[in-house]
């Protein structure tokens, strides 16, 4: 088998990859109008890297990553620094990204912005809000903590600093246990159900999935 490590630093650079080729569809909610797009330029069999990008709530240039991937951005690269998820220091490193970020900043990075303004650092810099930001760390800390018992108590570090809110610790978590089951050999059916050879996954875990 290939070894985890090249696995993981693999699915890495494909995360990022992924968030690039997509960004120019983000946020279509009308999937008919996704079609007609893609219909237009003949792009139904390879949607990825659509030209212009098409996105109704921000203007990137093509090639760019997402909001959600410049959000993730940081988080990687505290990891590459530190060599782990340190959650004071993933606050700090959060902090000073976001300040000079120059793209559309979220309301859940907006209020952790104003938490850390105000001096609440870690563990009180995470602000009370429920949306998907929790599954953008999901790739990073799986790709660093696959098959290590700590997995889950970093995952839930790197949603708090950002989001203090349990119905998104709840979600990132489920994410990461089914994404590591991949990771570590799981089909994507054995992931979600709990039969595959690396444990059984949790409750939450199957009724989010």
């Amino acid at each position: 088998d290939e070894p985890l490590e090249n696995k993981v630093n693999a699915f890495s650079g494909d995360v990022v990859d992924a968030d690039a080729a997509t960004m120019p569809l983000h946020w279509l909610y009308d999937t008919d109008e996704i079609v007609e797009l893609l219909k237009k330029k003949s792009k139904m069999a390879s949607p990825e890297f659509y030209q212009p990008p098409s996105s109704p709530f921000y203007k990137y240039k093509q090639g760019a990553l997402s909001p959600y991937g410049d959000e993730a951005l940081p988080l990687l690269r505290s990891v590459v620094k530190h060599g782990e998820v340190d959650p004071s220091a993933l606050a700090d490193d959060l902090f000073a990204s976001f300040k000079t970020y120059k793209g559309r900043l979220n309301h859940a990075s907006k209020g952790f912005m104003l938490n850390m303004e105000k001096g609440r650092r870690w563990p009180h810099c995470g602000v009370d809000d429920d949306q998907a930001h929790s599954l953008v760390k999901v790739a990073i800390v799986v790709a660093r903590y696959a098959g290590k018992p700590e997995m889950l108590e970093k995952m839930e570090q790197a949603i708090r600093v950002h989001q203090d809110n349990e119905l998104a610790v709840e979600m990132g978590l489920a994410a990461a246990q089914v994404l590591e089951r991949i990771v570590l050999g799981s089909t994507i059916a054995e992931a979600l159900d709990g039969n595959g050879a690396h444990g059984a996954a949790s409750r939450s875990t199957r009724r989010i999935a």
